[in-house]
């Protein structure tokens, strides 16, 4: 899918493609919120920029998955823009390998994952965001708020300007939920925490437009209906994992899973997939509806 730019505001607008970054202005200066899966994305954010005559000075990142921030370092080279991330995700920027060592259990991961749906390109940070609030240190013209959303990554952050939230992957597009089924989540508890926190932000009036990282644009009255969806998908996707718990390791239900959808996983579905179930089994474990315990030295689950 082509990154095209859309204007949503004399002060806003959004770089719409298979991630969408959004772009917040002040005159001929932008900064961008995201930068995509590789170089090339990076350069066409270049390139749309320039074609709108208007000049990159800052880059916030809102989480540490490749997708998200492996534009950065191209932009960077090109421009003196500096660059944002929350507290903890800036780790990864700086060192991507990182994600490799989360998946595979803080050791060093198998050669395949090392591709750029797994690991990110790497990137300098100058601001570590550590908390809510006004962002500092950007050009004094701009006005953005930090949002901490977590769940989908550990310390995910979202941006607010202008009534408008850049949502990161806190909250998906329909059309992504009924794609992909089983959204990639680390915290099933912390990702329907945000979404409730979404939630009261817009009944407060202060947040008016949201833009997902994936699939489209929301506003107004649309808003409550898509998280009720996100909430939904989660329920499904917690309820699917609970199917397949029947005396086995995680393992085997993410073999099970595939053999049920009719899907060969490669190396990278299958990790992404490893982590979502562990992720709902342990939310499933907390709401008392599996127990796990050590059977022959294997982690075996069973539903309560």
């Amino acid at each position: 899918m082509a990154a095209e730019f859309s204007r949503m505001s004399e002060g806003l607008g959004a770089i719409l493609g298979r991630v969408n970054c959004g772009v917040v202005i002040s005159g001929n200066n932008a900064i961008v919120i995201d930068t995509g899966i590789d170089a090339d994305f990076g350069r066409r954010i270049a390139a749309i920029l320039s074609e709108n005559s208007l000049q990159l000075v800052a880059i916030l990142n809102t989480h540490a998955h490749s997708d998200h921030f492996s534009g950065n370092a191209i932009l960077v080279e090109r421009t003196s823009a500096k660059v944002f991330c929350p507290k903890i995700e800036s780790d990864t920027l700086r060192n991507p390998e990182l994600e490799g060592y989360a998946l595979w259990g803080m050791a060093k991961s198998p050669t395949g994952t090392k591709n750029k749906h797994l690991m990110g390109v790497q990137s300098p940070v100058d601001f570590e965001i550590s908390k809510e609030g006004p962002v500092l240190h950007l050009p004094e013209a701009f006005s953005i708020d930090a949002i901490s959303l977590p769940g989908h990554s550990f310390n995910q952050m979202g941006y607010l300007s202008q009534g408008t939230l850049f949502a990161g992957d806190s909250i998906f597009s329909g059309e992504t939920i009924e794609k992909h089924k089983l959204l990639f989540c680390s915290d099933v508890g912390r990702a329907l925490s945000t979404l409730n926190k979404i939630k009261e932000l817009h009944s407060e009036g202060k947040i008016t437009r949201v833009v997902p990282s994936h699939g489209s644009v929301f506003s107004g009255e649309e808003i409550p209906g898509i998280l009720e969806r996100n909430k939904s998908g989660l329920s499904s996707a917690a309820e699917t994992v609970l199917s397949f718990v029947s005396s086995c390791t995680v393992e085997d239900m993410v073999s099970k899973y595939a053999g049920s959808i009719g899907q060969s996983f490669s190396l990278t579905q299958y990790f992404l997939h490893l982590t979502i179930f562990k992720a709902h089994l342990s939310y499933l474990e907390e709401t008392g509806k599996v127990r796990s315990e050590m059977r022959e030295n294997r982690l075996i689950w069973d539903k309560r």
